[in-house]
């Protein structure tokens, strides 16, 4: 007698292979419990894929005959006569390596053979290896080579420094030490031990996408023919040859630099209405040959078909009503985001006959066919989120990782929401700035000309830290409500994935309509509202030896982040003095963005100076002290410094005023009452550094109404027209002093110590902390964090 059964697998330790042998010994549980909920399910049946080369030797049941061909890189068998209990099976896997290696290594699903395709799951596993330490950015601040801060009010009590020191240390630059011996990177050996660059391919191997049935996955849908209303099909993507039955507008290949091995993350995430996903099978992954083919290395969904070994598929399903419905689909390197795809489809009662009526369009791209990054090396990102916009909603997708799990999020976010509460996080930045909640007005003083209190450093952090922690909320709280999942759950995976210091891109698409202060974004727990906060003891006791670079706060490791007290205050808390971020635009029509910014004779400079500054000729003279440059040509007035665009630089450098005439951004360069620059001038000059690919550093003082999303018109030119590789730009309106500092600093971490732009960046940011002065969380990196300066030889 028959009953309804839920299935499950027992949970499997990864595996730990020596070295020398290649062969693992699996055993696998499946329990079968009664349940109402459950199926009448007597036969069922067991599909094993292997993955990365690794082939099933045997399978048997306990105490059993053989169930499978020795050899396989895959199988499938019935197993017959379920009931209530638990049956165990022994499978023996042969790896294509010995010794430590890492990741996945078997897939396992229990399938339902009376049930259609995409609805077949009983119950699913994943065989892992052990895997060495995931790579770990180096922190951003070791201690080695720093030069000790003031100890925290050492001589006054109420200072944070004395007004000399502080002073010089705001306007001047000091003499920095060599820098400590950067941490070797490692990688998991299975998937990146292989890993070079490969050369291109004589036949190009693009991206196909399209649409399958179920019943029939290895025939593609055609693109001009319109999918059946409350349909369920299986979307395909694979790289390779040109599919003729693409629905890619304009096919398009990845990078041919990335290396041969490199495992690529395929991510699915859906829109409101649009074609539905299942978010427990919406993540695929793909592994480059050399050729630049890819195989899968992880299916979401078991196909009876021999094309499964080379195409991932997702199952989705379209909505019940006619029109046009719509999917997205992220390419993701180790959670870099290279390319994000809007699916769209006609969605008809009947099949009808209409041209590209399924699409696929490429809305933002990091990467380009025609540049080889070659960076086999390319440290490991902690998260990618990618910010867009859906009519009047926000968009945010989330792909991070622990160094073993993979966290896929997506949530929605009304404009009222996301658009207030980055107003608020805003206005706590002009707070400390200036005193005001308002935008700069000339007259307002700079409330960190003269050295700080202890008591107005406390106070800021925390006014900061209640501001970024909302907005932090905001956007977790959504991110839990789109994955149908607990918030609090997502809370713990998001907080698990980024505890440590990592890279962490924010990609915004051509529809984002706002800049996250993505700095501010605070995220241990936090009571907002008690009367009472306070700093956290570790970090005084840092700051008083003088000693915030690598400490325990800064690194997730302090008491506050293990055993958090909601009512103190961490600094280590804002993603802005932890991670290495870094905001990248679409590189739309342009090409690549490089991972590596190379130079052979030495390093140029370029840019403009706003000669009314009193700092400015000690700032000029500063940075001419920083580096030997190869040329270096700070224009005095507007001529000068259009004429200095010209030049292939490495480092784009704008000490100036600027605001917004109209609708119009515009910088000012020379004195008062000069002629502006504004976007339009720069395109009539034709402004283009397609061999040196500079980052571009608009250090704009007491400007007046430019906010980000007003100043993304020059950092869009900069970035799709002139190709620089990146802007540095701030979210409200900086200081002479200041500003001088933080460049000083961060060109000194970036040119001379080697560090990635967002780690140099964030070092900068800690550096002005040292001094007493939070505001370097004002400053926006839109370039790959990860981008560094490299020396070629002659």
């Amino acid at each position: 007698m028959t009953e309804p059964l839920v299935f499950s697998f027992g949970a499997i330790a990864p595996l730990v292979p020596r070295y020398g042998d290649t062969t693992m010994h699996v055993m696998l549980s499946i329990r079968a419990e009664p349940n109402d909920n459950g199926r009448w399910v007597t036969d069922a049946d067991l599909v094993i894929h292997g993955v990365g080369g690794s082939k099933i030797t045997d399978l048997r049941e306990s105490g059993g005959l053989a169930l499978a061909p020795p050899e396989q890189d895959g199988v499938r068998v019935r197993l017959t006569g379920w009931l209530a209990g638990t049956r165990y099976l022994y499978l023996v896997l042969r790896l294509p390596w010995s010794g430590p290696g890492g990741g996945l290594c078997a897939q396992v699903w229990l399938l339902d053979p009376a049930a259609p395709d995409g609805a077949n799951i009983l119950a699913s596993t994943e065989i892992r290896v052990s895997s060495a330490p995931p790579y770990s950015p180096p922190a951003f601040g070791s201690q080695q080579g720093q030069q000790p801060g003031p100890p925290l009010g050492s001589h006054d009590p109420q200072a944070w420094m004395g007004e000399e020191q502080y002073r010089r240390r705001q306007i001047s630059a000091a003499p920095y030490p060599h820098p400590a011996e950067p941490a070797e990177e490692s990688e998991p050996a299975q998937e990146w031990e292989l890993l070079r660059p490969r050369p291109v391919p004589l036949s190009p191997a693009v991206v196909n996408t399209g649409f399958a049935l179920p019943r029939s996955p290895a025939t593609p849908l055609s693109p001009d023919y319109a999918l059946a209303t409350g349909g369920r099909y299986l979307f395909w993507l694979d790289i390779g040859r040109l599919v003729a039955e693409s629905i890619e507008r304009t096919p398009m290949m990845l990078p041919p630099g990335l290396p041969t091995g490199a495992v690529l993350t395929v991510a699915l995430f859906g829109v409101p209405e649009g074609i539905g996903i299942d978010p427990d099978r919406a993540v695929g992954r793909l592994t480059l040959r050399t050729n630049g083919t890819a195989f899968v290395s992880y299916q979401p969904s078991p196909v009876d078909s021999e094309v499964g070994a080379e195409r991932l598929f997702f199952p989705v399903d379209t909505p019940a009503k006619s029109g046009t419905a719509r999917l997205w689909c992220h390419i993701y390197w180790r959670q870099v985001l290279l390319q994000s795809r809007l699916i769209q489809a006609e969605v008809a009662s009947s099949s009808i006959l209409a041209p590209h009526a399924i699409t696929s369009t490429v809305d933002y791209r990091l990467a380009d066919p025609d540049d080889a990054i070659y960076q086999p090396r390319q440290p490991e990102h902690a998260a990618s989120v990618t910010i867009g916009q859906e009519g009047g909603t926000h968009v945010l997708r989330v792909m991070a990782t622990d160094g073993r799990d993979l966290l896929r999020a997506e949530a929605t976010l009304g404009e009222g929401q996301l658009g207030n509460q980055i107003q608020l996080a805003r206005s706590a930045l002009r707070r400390v700035a200036w005193g005001s909640e308002e935008p700069w007005q000339p007259g307002q003083d700079y409330r960190y000309e003269r050295p700080p209190s202890l008591e107005q450093v406390t106070s800021d952090l925390i006014l900061l830290a209640v501001n970024g922690y909302r907005l932090h909320h905001l956007l977790l709280q959504a991110l839990g409500r789109g994955v149908g999942a607990d918030p609090y759950d997502v809370a713990d995976r998001v907080g698990k994935a980024l505890r440590s210091p990592g890279f962490v891109q924010i990609a915004l698409t051509r529809s984002a309509g706002h800049v996250v202060p993505a700095a501010m974004l605070y995220d241990l727990p936090l009571d907002s509202n008690a009367a009472n906060l306070s700093l956290c003891a570790d970090f005084v006791a840092s700051a008083e030896k003088g000693e915030l670079f690598g400490s325990a706060c800064l690194t997730g490791t302090c008491k506050q982040a293990s055993e958090p007290d909601p009512r103190l205050v961490c600094p280590g808390g804002f993603w802005g003095f932890r991670h290495a971020l870094g905001i990248p635009l679409s590189i739309g029509g342009g090409p690549a963005v490089p991972m590596t910014l190379p130079y052979r004779d030495g390093v140029a400079l370029a840019g403009g100076v706003y000669q009314d500054f009193p700092s400015a000729q000690g700032h000029v003279e500063a940075l001419r002290g920083l580096v030997r440059w190869r040329d270096y040509r700070m224009g005095r007035d507007r001529l000068g410094t259009l004429e200095a665009l010209g030049e292939q630089a490495q480092i784009v450098y704008f000490y100036c005023h600027g605001g917004v005439e109209g609708d119009v951004p515009y910088l000012r360069v020379g004195h008062d009452g000069d002629p502006v620059i504004t976007p339009d001038n720069l395109y009539q000059r034709r402004i283009r550094w397609s061999l040196s690919r500079p980052l571009v550093f608009l250090n704009g003082c007491r400007t007046t109404e430019l906010s980000p999303e007003r100043a993304i018109e020059f950092v869009s030119f900069f970035v799709q027209d002139a190709w620089a590789s990146g802007v540095i730009g701030t979210e409200i309106t900086v200081f002479e002093p200041m500003a001088a500092a933080f460049a000083q600093d961060c060109l000194h971490a970036f040119l001379v110590e080697g560090h990635p732009i967002g780690a140099a960046v964030t070092r900068a940011r800690i550096s002005l902390l040292a001094a007493g002065n939070p505001l370097g969380l004002a400053y926006i990196p839109y370039v790959l964090p990860s981008i560094r300066m490299e020396k070629q030889g002659l």
